[in-house]
């Protein structure tokens, strides 16, 4: 049967819990808290800790896990680290990113005969009409990114964007009387089999699987609490194999999509161009990234990457042009992930006449975030502040989601 919302669940008791974000070169952890400052109702998740641990090259392909014994021996080494000495944390929340976190928005208007109280059932039936519509169309979706029929998917996350009756806005629509219920639903989805592998590597570490969920829909999230609960932007997440790029209006995600271009193909291009192993082209890269070349191997590294500078671009034109059902983009760009660290990437989103294309508001204003842009989580060691653990900073806020301590 499929389930409430996250933003309809009932709280439970709170506890430490662990973020897992695995990606193309390395997986990372962080371990948390939940804290309730006084005077402030909203708890926050206090970071306890933090580590990442590299795993094979072709251990996952564009977020698809094809090796989970060398996953699960990267995460234990990397839970153990992040966690407390001598303290087991089971619960845990793994991302998903790419098509693997395919999610968009879904409206449905419902008109009611009788004006009796919406009661819990009346709820459940209208979510369970809106997820098998969405299922439908992830399916779709699916089928025209893979060329696959019929492929078997999973609902990952299903959050209320906004909901009204009569007209009305409403924060709780249980127990309310009215004649015109419309609800706007951010699903998302992942393939089955993709649902199992991360349930069978959680089984094996005894990991209490709280949620799977897009790291695109956690990102918005968390901004959510630090640029306003209606607020408007774009979110492009740059990172190892792809770069993905979400809508948010009104504080939700209405659609998002990717691009499997990241990090590592800026390395590939300085390892095929300058015939270096792949260590040394990364170590390369980021020697660039921070200004540590001479001037020659500058221009070389700058060489070999211009090329793929431009297809990134032309990729993340496609991506704005596939956004049907969008008139018009916000002019907030907010740029995540660690695949940004390379600062090319930056500089040509930011100043390349490749936006005039895209019908934003106004001119963009693209910035980088950071940990201090996720209000509800705090780090007063300073060890996730670096780039590439914002997003499963980021995924914290789905644990305060699913537990019920937020809306």
């Amino acid at each position: 049967m499929f389930q409430l919302p996250f933003n309809f669940k009932q709280q439970k008791k709170p506890s430490k819990f662990l973020t897992i974000d695995i990606g193309s070169n390395e997986v990372k952890v962080i371990a948390f808290n939940v804290v309730t400052q006084d005077g402030h109702l909203t708890p926050k998740a206090s970071v306890l800790g933090i580590a990442k641990k590299e795993i094979l090259p072709e251990t996952t392909r564009s977020g698809s896990i094809t090796d989970s014994n060398d996953v699960i021996q990267a995460l234990k080494t990397a839970i153990t680290q992040a966690s407390p000495e001598d303290e087991t944390i089971k619960d845990a929340v793994f991302g998903v990113s790419g098509i693997l976190g395919t999610g968009f928005m879904i409206t449905v208007k419902v008109g009611r005969k009788s004006t009796s109280q919406i009661s819990k059932k009346e709820l459940q039936n209208n979510f369970e009409k809106i997820h098998e519509e969405a299922y439908d169309i992830a399916q779709g979706i699916f089928r025209d990114m893979t060329g696959l029929e019929d492929l078997d998917l999973k609902m990952i996350t299903s959050s209320v964007v906004y909901a009204k009756l009569d007209g009305h806005l409403m924060d709780d629509l249980e127990g309310k009387t009215g004649r015109k219920l419309e609800i706007a639903v951010y699903t998302a989805f992942t393939p089955t089999y993709h649902f199992n592998t991360i349930h069978d590597i959680a089984s094996k570490l005894g990991l209490n699987l709280i949620a799977i969920a897009p790291t695109t829909y956690s990102l918005a999230k968390a901004l959510s609490y630090s640029k306003g609960a209606d607020y408007d932007a774009v979110l492009i997440d740059v990172g190892g194999d792809i770069t993905d790029v979400a809508v948010v209006f009104g504080g939700g995600i209405v659609a998002s999509r990717s691009i499997e271009i990241g990090g590592n193909h800026f390395t590939r291009a300085i390892e095929k161009g300058m015939l270096l192993p792949p260590r040394e082209a990364e170590l390369r890269k980021i020697s660039y990234s921070f200004e540590r070349l001479n001037e020659s191997d500058e221009m070389l590294v700058q060489g070999h990457i211009d090329n793929l500078l431009d297809i990134w671009l032309h990729g993340l034109d496609v991506v704005f042009s596939d956004f049907t059902g969008v008139k018009m983009f916000s002019s907030n760009v907010y740029v995540a992930g660690g695949g940004i660290i390379l600062p090319d990437l930056f500089e040509v989103l930011s100043k390349e006449p490749w936006a005039k294309s895209v019908p934003f508001k106004s001119p963009p204003e693209f910035s980088k975030l950071s940990i201090d842009d996720l209000k509800l989580v705090e780090d007063m060691s300073g060890n996730s502040y670096s780039l590439e653990y914002i997003i499963p900073a980021a995924l914290s806020i789905v644990y305060l989601e699913a537990k019920g301590l937020i809306d």
